[in-house]
């Protein structure tokens, strides 16, 4: 993208949230408080099929989500962590535009390719950072500080971490910072939203866990 680039942080107002539903039920109360406390969010759910959709209707209804703030798309996908392949929103010159990358996890490739039907859905152009990642290594802040374990280096072996910085920059406008991860045997993911969140401007929740655990 070019011109004027600036990335939203997640505590910013929001038009609603993206999500994606399988045959479990995980994401209801968060689906059914975000279609009733707020007059005018929405929710967008991907769902594998009609019969897919049918039943999630019939849980969210259930449990007293507002149906008709819900628009539903059909799309095969591999898996529920739309935060981990979903395309992540910014503004360029004041209009809002979307940012892709290779989701890594390679062997899911319908989750992969969510982030083409959403931009086709909402008519907005769609920029590949072509780089390797997760979505749930990546935090950022509302004045523009970034954040992401050094996961993002290691699965882009081509690339060097001044690479990496140079892209989010340039794709996101972001100031990109790269941290250490926790070994894997304590988090198989390492990705940063594991154990933090930006909760607001220079406010953040670190998670802390008892030894052992």
């Amino acid at each position: 993208p070019t011109g004027v680039i600036r990335a939203a942080a997640e505590y910013e107002p929001n038009e609603g949230i993206l999500v994606r539903w399988t045959n479990q039920n995980a994401l209801t109360e968060l689906i059914v408080k975000a279609t009733t406390l707020d007059a005018s969010a929405k929710v967008w759910i991907v769902v594998a099929n009609a019969t897919t959709q049918a039943s999630a209707s019939a849980t969210l209804g259930g449990a007293g989500a507002n149906l008709n703030r819900i628009v539903w798309i059909t799309a095969p996908s591999d898996s529920i962590w739309m935060r981990d392949y979903g395309p992540r929103f910014v503004y360029q010159n004041g209009r809002r535009v979307q940012i892709d990358h290779t989701y890594n996890r390679l062997t899911r490739p319908n989750d992969n390719a969510i982030p083409v039907v959403i931009a086709n859905l909402f008519n907005e152009p769609l920029y590949d950072t072509g780089l390797i990642h997760g979505g749930g290594n990546y935090h950022l802040f509302d004045d523009a500080p970034a954040f992401m374990t050094d996961l993002i280096v290691a699965e882009n072996p081509g690339l060097t971490a001044a690479d990496i910085i140079a892209r989010y920059r340039d794709f996101q406008g972001v100031q990109q910072r790269i941290t250490g991860a926790f070994p894997a045997n304590f988090d198989s993911t390492q990705h940063i939203d594991m154990w933090t969140l930006p909760a607001g401007p220079r406010t953040i929740i670190i998670g802390r866990y008892d030894a052992g655990v």
